[in-house]
């Protein structure tokens, strides 16, 4: 796994106007990822990085929070869960800065993979957002401008999905081989490239790649 910008001990607030959601994610992250710590009243670590997951039906709402966590802790990374928000509200979330923007929807393990890509230096979005983000590039000039500053749309590859696929289907690294006329080695090779890539710990949270 690559180095990131995300120390391990790092803080991780969890917010938003879902609290099942929310409470299920906190439980999550404290059962598996033990390197996070989670946000307690009274921490003082303004000047910590910071990574905010969001739960949100309300887009308004959600703008007010992302500002005010956004001046309170300037070093911020977010993930942006969403339910019952037309895809067109998301864009006014862009200038934020969210590193990975989802339905609320998520599995277990797509949820830490989602966690792993936020905490990661790159943006992903899944395909309904990239083209979005295409069409408002279209019209806007300074939109363009935003996205030359870093955003990369790391959208998993064509190889890459038929791997996550033979993987949801319990195939083995030979059957993977098999079933895309590769040898066994080359698919052992993708599979760690994947790995690297999206930051995963395992090979199940690969299949987390059918769902962007």
């Amino acid at each position: 796994m690559q180095k990131n910008d995300m120390a391990k001990g790092q803080y991780l607030c969890v917010d938003g106007d879902m609290p099942l959601l929310q409470e299920g994610i906190r439980t999550v992250i404290c059962k598996e990822m033990p390197d996070i710590r989670l946000l307690k009243p009274g921490d003082n670590c303004e000047r910590e990085p910071m990574l905010l997951i969001l739960c949100t039906t309300d887009p308004k709402k959600a703008m007010a929070l992302l500002g005010w966590y956004r001046e309170k802790y300037p070093i911020l990374k977010i993930l942006l869960l969403y339910e019952r928000v037309q895809p067109a509200d998301i864009l006014d979330f862009l200038p934020f800065e969210c590193r990975r923007i989802a339905r609320s929807s998520l599995s277990k393990e797509e949820l830490l993979s989602c966690i792993h890509m936020a905490r990661s230096s790159f943006f992903v979005w899944n395909e309904e957002m990239a083209q979005l983000l295409l069409k408002e590039a279209e019209k806007h000039h300074g939109f363009i401008q935003m996205m030359k500053k870093e955003i990369a749309v790391n959208m998993p590859t064509h190889r890459e999905i038929e791997i996550a696929k033979c993987i949801l289907a319990g195939m083995d690294n030979e059957d993977i081989g098999k079933q895309l006329y590769l040898s066994t080695g080359t698919i052992k090779n993708i599979i760690a490239v994947i790995l690297e890539k999206y930051h995963f710990r395992s090979r199940a949270q690969i299949i987390s790649l059918l769902a962007l």
